[in-house]
């Protein structure tokens, strides 16, 4: 194992650290939004806008990674296709939107997870009235 990949170890555990210490100070305003369908937390509102979905599917799971229920909280493109009923150029326009908002890092080619420092900004944006 190289000097690199250490480097990359440690850099994925702090950035898993933050996320959990970004979440934990929200998991009321959480509770509000997400429901746990076996053992998938999804939001509990898919009537709201596809960017409001895209921030709500990102922050469950997120809290499912944090709560064991999935290996990390990378989310891929294909998993929004599905869980987002909508055209897929629509889906990656408002990634893309959500992503230059600083909402979302992308993690790799089609793979995304919310920012940690966002986590309550996020929160805001996804129980506000009205989009953008």
């Amino acid at each position: 194992m190289g000097e690199n990949d250490d480097l990359s170890d440690w850099y994925e555990e702090n950035i898993e650290t933050n996320l959990q210490d970004a979440i934990e100070p929200e998991l009321g305003r959480i509770k509000d939004v997400f429901q746990d369908i076996d053992g998938e937390i999804v939001p509990s509102n898919n009537t709201i806008s596809i960017a409001k979905q895209i921030c709500s599917i990102t922050i469950g799971k997120a809290v499912a990674s944090i709560a064991g229920k999935r290996d990390n909280a990378e989310i891929s493109i294909e998993e929004f296709y599905s869980a987002i009923d909508d055209d897929e150029k629509n889906i990656r326009a408002n990634l893309s939107n959500m992503k230059s908002k600083g909402f979302l890092k992308k993690v790799e080619q089609g793979k995304y997870k919310v920012n940690p420092s966002k986590v309550s900004e996020l929160l805001d944006y996804v129980l506000g009235g009205r989009d953008e």
